[in-house]
């Protein structure tokens, strides 16, 4: 079981790119995205159970979910559900918007890498140490 924001920072993760824990933390990231200008990948904001603010209490963020591009937001509904495709429509009516973002700009490609299953990668400067560890020693 997983709840939205940790399915947001595990897919994210997947594609070698981190993300903060909570969804208001992750709301902070990347660029700001208008509803009509949202693209596959694009992470959508609503109010939900508890609304997590920094200062302003109406602006609080409690559900996040990724969207398809296919008019539909993929996100982690509750314990019961789990992990469901909701209408664009339905995420968006039943909760308030509270803002959309994208972490990777329209037309960069993305290029993962795979490090070995001992090794952990948090941060760019982590894949220095594995590759100067991965050469030969003179």
């Amino acid at each position: 079981m997983v709840d939205c924001s940790s399915l947001i920072k595990w897919l994210y993760a997947q594609r070698g790119i981190w993300l903060p824990r909570r969804s208001i933390q992750q709301r902070e990231l990347g660029e700001k995205i208008k509803l009509e200008n949202l693209i596959a990948g694009d992470i959508i904001f609503v109010s939900g159970f508890i609304d997590y603010y920094d200062t302003d209490p109406t602006n609080g963020v409690g559900h996040v979910g990724i969207y398809s591009g296919e008019k539909t937001v993929i996100h982690a509904a509750n314990k019961k559900a789990g992990v469901i495709e909701s209408s664009f429509e339905d995420f968006i009516a039943n909760n308030k918007f509270r803002g959309a973002r994208r972490y990777i700009p329209k037309n960069t490609k993305v290029l993962t890498l795979e490090t070995p299953n001992n090794l952990d990668v948090e941060f760019e400067d982590d894949f220095k140490w594995i590759i100067l560890q991965s050469l030969p020693k003179q």
